[in-house]
């Protein structure tokens, strides 16, 4: 029950982000707000790999180097187009249901994880999907969201951030 209410707001927010990258005109790709900043492509290839890169790790059973691990999947998504970003999103919802088939309801409050970068700090399962997948996609989508009204025609508001995840038809 609750692994499918966490499963569920991943999958929503990556298909928001979906839908947002449909959003970017391609003359502003390369778009970034100021030195320093991801552009908006590079924005859409980490949110590519952003809600299932710490859970992978965590569910992982070979090699244990996050540096390694996550370099492999960064590497994975550096090449991706806008184009292709939402068949990127659709590969990462498979990934994220079949991460999730994997956990045991009760491996939520059981299973003690913590950051590769912070090792001396646990917690459970559960609340490490929060903190890490759930709060890293809804913040940097609404940093490609803040992006994309900064730079486009395309008319925006609040429902584009938080609800709206159907990419429209092309019209004929």
């Amino acid at each position: 029950m609750l692994k499918d209410a966490l499963l569920n707001s991943l999958v929503k927010e990556m298909l928001i982000v979906k839908r947002l990258s449909t959003k970017i005109s391609p003359e502003f790709a390369e778009f970034r707000p100021k030195e320093g900043v991801r552009s908006n492509i590079e924005l859409c290839r980490y949110l590519c790999t952003a809600d299932t890169s710490i859970l992978g790790f965590w569910l992982k059973t070979d090699d244990r180097d996050f540096k390694t691990y996550f370099t492999a999947l960064s590497a994975s998504t550096h090449h991706l187009t806008l184009a292709e970003i939402p068949a990127a999103m659709d590969t990462q919802i498979e990934l994220a249901k079949t991460l999730f088939a994997s956990i045991k309801e009760e491996d939520l409050s059981t299973m003690q994880v913590h950051l590769p970068w912070d090792p001396s700090n646990s917690f459970n399962l559960m609340q490490g999907i929060i903190d890490t997948g759930i709060k890293w996609m809804t913040a940097y989508k609404l940093q490609l969201f803040l992006n994309i009204k900064m730079n486009s025609t395309e008319v925006l508001n609040t429902g584009d951030a938080w609800r709206k995840t159907e990419i429209e038809a092309l019209a004929s």
